[in-house]
């Protein structure tokens, strides 16, 4: 007998009323305020990766964490990312993640996963819109969009 698991991905609209902010995502700062406060990247002590889906007129559409690694490093994959706005019909997504030493200084890690992210979202027609790493305990983030790397 073949076993199947179901997977369920909450869309924003059902907690929508749960949170105040903008529903339009268009800038790097209104997406940091969504991660940090739904998920709370900012105050993670363990690195977490997430996205922000958002449709194309920069709706948010969903929000979810991809993965909880260590203290220094999450692993993440394109099929990991794409999984979810393939699921909700988003043609645009924002990851994060961010780094429990406080310093959003990018890695060379984070500069490869971004090319790969951008890369693996051109051929899925899903924009990888920008990557934005957020220093825990710190208002400091980065924007790799804005720094050019996508």
């Amino acid at each position: 007998m073949c076993r199947i698991t179901f997977q369920r991905v909450a869309l924003i609209k059902e907690y929508g009323k749960r949170y105040q902010f903008d529903r339009d995502i268009c800038s790097p700062d209104k997406a940091v305020q969504v991660f940090n406060d739904v998920l709370h990247l900012n105050e993670s002590d363990v690195e977490r990766f997430a996205a922000i889906y958002v449709n194309n007129k920069k709706q948010l559409v969903a929000v979810h964490t991809l993965t909880i690694g260590l203290i220094d490093c999450s692993l993440v994959s394109p099929a990991d990312v794409y999984k979810i706005a393939l699921l909700t019909g988003a043609n645009g997504v924002i990851v994060a993640h961010n780094h429990p030493s406080g310093d959003p200084e990018p890695s060379q890690d984070d500069l490869c996963i971004t090319q790969r992210l951008a890369k693996a979202g051109e051929i899925l027609g899903v924009s990888l819109l920008d990557h934005i790493v957020i220093g825990t305990n710190t208002p400091d983030w980065i924007s790799l969009a804005e720094q050019g790397y996508i």
